[in-house]
């Protein structure tokens, strides 16, 4: 038959639902009996309908899982909605209350919240609702907040031009310009292909410097067997020209640390350039002047200073792939959002207050259209650049102390210049090339899985001190863990009107139940009533008018502050035992329907909520659905209620005002509106700061063991004990504590 032609008391049948008749005048409170009708819900219960078989599916794999381990619980009861429902307790027969709600609804447990009706017969029946014409915006006010589902882009955006506080670091200046004027769209791929070259030339000066250190073992070999013999001057000859072709091929290093060193600029290239520099020039006098060589304290440093070209190649390859990964989600379309800090310290104070002690930075999920500056900031300074001008600068000052000293007692000027040359290849460890470039790297590998990025050193300094966000309740109960088990409504009340009533009011102010009830209507958002005065009471439920009827829909304590009769909280407790929430629905001050609802957790803001419960980050919880508590989170995530913060009233517009869309953030720390994205990027931001701290006491532990070990060394005229594979194994030993140490620190 067609459905256009049924009544629509029959489509409400066949969708499970009996829809009693419209009475001449509303149901007063005394007629309405709303013990009896919890009481009814619970007997229906004891014979729930049979559920349709599940089908066989293969189990998904966790997209998280190959990021992130969960960690274990810290509370150990399990939260009644993952419980098995018990069997209720045989009662006594109930009291015949179908006299006064006629209509009740139970839909299937496996197929709960899934039902439809169809309300096209709803429109011929009642009069249509009057379509809000839309309010045309002042040009000065930004759009409303668009959800990631609903944002779309019809076509690529324009590239963004980079601010005049955004540089690149010097390293990457020359690069950074081309990719500038290049298209936006090839630039994704010049990063990695700038990446690939850069790891190819680092691979082939490491093994020119291996080759050098079997000429050198050479050489020192002959000088051991034939004591005060002048060595020859072939092995030499080759060393130099070696160096010469390595730094040939490294002219963008020493383009970019030289001429740095001369403006003081931060650079994390100086000591790699004048480290090989005095290679350099220590292997020309030693072809020049080969009966100084006779001395078995003179060294042979070339292969230090192409090892250490080598790996500032490495350093600026693991840079650009960085950049190259986190492209992947700055460059593209897809939604982006970014963590923001509450700028107002007493703002910050008020959100917080009660979830925290002390001083707190609470960051706020704000939708953008463009992330800004990102190749500026990817290849912009940090604070590696500084230890290299540092580090760069006491090497020089530092290496000519120790030649002076070594050439005034000894009065050998070969054995000053390897004191010298040793003194600054110690102050270039490579552990500061890869300070900030291997925690970076690896937070962007991990971030690219869940499109979300943490961009730069700046992205630990705004993500490592955030101990606080403030989120909407519909990222930790979306759509897919709210469930309506059940419907009642009073006699004289259709159901059909309920739903509309109720949807009316949840659609347009953002409750986790919206999207249940839109899915019953069919997505039918015209045939929503106007709804005036919507307003939020803390911890109870919303008000609002419609027509000329007053509705409430919230828990039992909202009814009972404007005087509507309420069940028994005896009632109430029947269903929470068996995982249940109720929302109550009153209309012109009589009890209407009441919604059962089951909420269960997430499994993706179980995640987030994991990872930042770790890292000492709490939650305030922005919501307008009194089922949503401290304690009934708790319950679902397995944590403390002290945990979570429900945001107060007074504080909406604050948030909301925060939460508009914007054009254009800076691309630091970013993600793409999800919960779980948004975690991970603070989670992610917080582990890079203790694996960047932890690399620089290591750097510093090295100099100032390498700077204490040279003078030793030359005063003790020992410098034998220091020679090129030994001062190449030192610097390697602390580069790969440095990565390791870095490694164990988890993401």
């Amino acid at each position: 038959m067609d459905s256009s032609n049924k009544s629509i008391e029959e489509i409400l049948l066949e969708a499970g639902i009996e829809s009693g008749a419209r009475e001449n005048s509303a149901p007063s409170a005394d007629d309405v009996d709303v013990d009896s009708l919890l009481a009814s819900l619970i007997q229906e219960k004891k014979s729930p309908p049979a559920a349709k078989p599940k089908e066989n599916r293969p189990p998904e794999e966790d997209p998280t899982k190959i990021f992130y381990q969960r960690a274990k619980r810290r509370t150990a009861p399990k939260t009644p909605v993952q419980e098995p429902r018990p069997e209720p307790k045989q009662t006594a027969s109930l009291p015949p209350i179908f006299q006064n709600f006629q209509n009740t609804y139970t839909p299937p447990s496996e197929e709960s919240g899934k039902f439809q009706i169809d309300v096209d017969k709803i429109r011929a029946e009642q009069p249509a609702p009057q379509a809000i014409p839309a309010q045309k915006l002042p040009e000065d006010q930004e759009p409303p907040r668009v959800r990631p589902a609903e944002k779309v882009r019809e076509k690529p955006l324009e590239p963004v031009q980079n601010s005049v506080s955004a540089r690149f670091a010097p390293a990457f200046r020359r690069l950074g310009q081309r990719l500038k004027e290049a298209p936006y769209s090839a630039q994704a791929g010049m990063l990695g292909g700038a990446s690939r070259s850069a790891m190819i030339l680092g691979l082939c000066l490491l093994a020119a410097a291996v080759c050098c250190l079997g000429l050198v073992l050479t050489l020192q070999i002959g000088r051991t067997q034939n004591p005060g013999a002048v060595p020859s001057r072939l092995p030499l000859g080759i060393l130099l020209a070696v160096g010469a072709a390595g730094g040939a091929v490294s002219w963008e290093i020493l383009a970019s640390g030289i001429p740095s060193l001369f403006k003081l600029e931060p650079n994390r290239e100086i000591p790699l350039a004048v480290g090989y520099i005095v290679c350099l020039l220590q292997t020309l006098g030693q072809l020049l002047f080969p009966k100084g060589l006779v001395n078995v304290n003179i060294q042979f440093y070339m292969p230090v200073g192409l090892m250490l070209l080598g790996f500032g190649w490495l350093s600026r390859a693991m840079t650009l792939k960085t950049a190259a990964v986190n492209a992947k989600f700055a460059l593209s379309d897809h939604d982006k959002y970014v963590c923001q800090p509450v700028d107002n310290s007493r703002l910050a104070a008020d959100m917080t207050k009660g979830l925290m002690e002390g001083y707190s930075v609470p960051v706020i999920n704000r939708p953008t259209d463009l992330l800004g500056d990102f190749l500026p900031i990817s290849l912009g300074p940090d604070s590696s650049d500084s230890a290299g001008r540092t580090l760069g600068l006491i090497g020089i000052a530092a290496g000519a102390a120790v030649a002076g000293f070594a050439f005034l007692f000894t009065q050998h000027k070969n054995l000053a210049l390897t004191a010298a040359a040793a003194m600054l290849l110690v102050l270039a460890p490579m552990t500061n090339l890869f300070a900030t470039a291997h925690p970076l790297r690896r937070g962007a590998r991990l971030l690219n899985r869940v499109s979300a990025l943490a961009n730069s050193e700046q992205c630990t300094q705004d993500g490592g001190e955030v101990n606080a966000v403030v989120i909407d309740a519909r990222d930790l109960l979306p759509p897919s863990s709210v469930t309506l088990s059940g419907i009642k409504t009073s006699k004289g009340m259709r159901i059909d009107e309920a739903i509309l009533d109720a949807a009316s009011i949840l659609v347009q102010s953002g409750s986790i139940l919206s999207e249940i009830f839109l899915e019953i209507i069919g997505g039918r958002k015209d045939l929503l009533r106007k709804v005036d005065s919507i307003s939020y009471e803390d911890g109870m439920g919303l008000t609002a008018w419609i027509g000329k009827k007053r509705v409430l829909i919230g828990n039992r304590d909202l009814l009972e502050s404007h005087g509507v009769r309420t069940p028994s909280e005896a009632y109430e407790q029947k269903f929470r035992e068996e995982g249940c929430d109720l929302v109550y629905l009153s209309s012109a001050g009589n009890l209407t329907a009441v919604f059962v609802i089951t909420l269960e957790p997430s499994q993706d803001a179980d995640n987030a909520i994991q990872m930042l419960l770790e890292n000492d980050i709490l939650m305030t919880v922005h919501t307008v659905d009194s089922i949503v508590t401290k304690k009934r989170l708790a319950q679902l995530y397995y944590c403390e209620p002290s945990c979570f913060k429900i945001l107060p009233t007074r504080l909406e517009e604050e948030w909301k005002s925060r939460r508009t869309l914007v054009k254009m953030k800076p691309a630091t720390l970013a993600n793409n509106g999800s919960f779980l994205s948004m975690a991970a990027s603070l989670m992610v931001s917080r582990r890079m700061r203790v694996m960047m701290m932890v690399s620089n006491i290591i750097q510093l532990v090295s100099v100032f063991l390498g700077i204490g070990l040279v003078l030793m060394l030359a005063v003790m005229e020992s410098m034998s004990q220091f020679s090129a594979p030994v001062l190449c194994g030192y610097l390697l030993l602390w580069l790969g504590v440095d990565l390791l140490i870095q490694k164990l620190v988890r993401i």
